[in-house]
C-alpha cells in the first residue's frame, strides 16, 4: 500500500496527474488497478456469528437524561479489519443524539478476525451499542443506607 501511495504522490507532484480526477474513467488504467487492489470489499456476516467473535466487553453508553424514547441501543454497521479492529462504524438506527458517542465506543471494540475459506477477511457486520440510563447521583447529606 505504501508503494501505491508513493506512486500516486510522485505522479501528482510531477504534474502528470491531477490530485482529484473527475471520475474513474478519467484515471489512467494503472491507477484504477492500484485502487482496486488496495480496497477490498468487506464480506458480509450475519448477526448470529457476531457474538462468537467479540473479544472484549462492549461498554454501554450512558444516557444524559431520562429515557423517554424507550430505545435502548444504537444499531451500527461496522467494518472489521483482518486483524479484528473496527475500521469504521456507521449508525443505522437509534436515538440520533447518541450517534457520535456510540461511534466513539464502537471503534474501541475488538473482534476475533472473521474468516472465509480459512483466510482472515475484512468483514461487514451489524452490532449494537447499548444505552443505559444515567447513574443516580448521591443525594447530599444523606445518611448511608444499612440493610439488615
Amino acid at each position: 500500500m505504501r508503494f501505491a501511495i508513493g506512486i500516486v504522490l510522485a505522479l501528482v507532484s510531477a504534474g502528470s496527474v491531477s490530485p482529484r480526477p473527475a471520475s474513474a474513467a478519467a484515471q489512467a488504467p494503472h491507477q484504477r488497478a492500484v485502487a482496486k487492489s488496495v480496497s477490498v470489499k468487506p464480506v458480509a456476516f450475519t448477526e448470529d456469528v457476531v457474538s462468537d467473535h467479540e473479544t472484549n466487553q462492549h461498554m454501554p453508553v450512558r444516557l444524559e437524561g431520562p429515557d423517554e424514547s424507550g430505545v435502548r441501543y444504537v444499531q451500527m454497521k461496522l467494518i472489521i479489519g483482518t486483524d479484528g479492529r473496527v475500521l469504521s462504524a456507521v449508525p443505522l438506527q437509534g436515538p440520533r443524539e447518541y450517534y457520535s458517542r456510540s461511534v466513539a465506543e464502537a471503534i474501541t471494540w475488538r473482534y476475533v478476525p472473521f474468516e472465509k475459506d480459512g483466510v482472515a477477511v475484512k468483514a461487514s457486520i451489524v452490532d449494537y451499542v447499548e444505552l443505559l440510563p444515567p447513574q443516580m447521583p448521591k443525594r447530599p447529606n444523606s445518611p448511608p443506607v444499612v440493610l439488615k
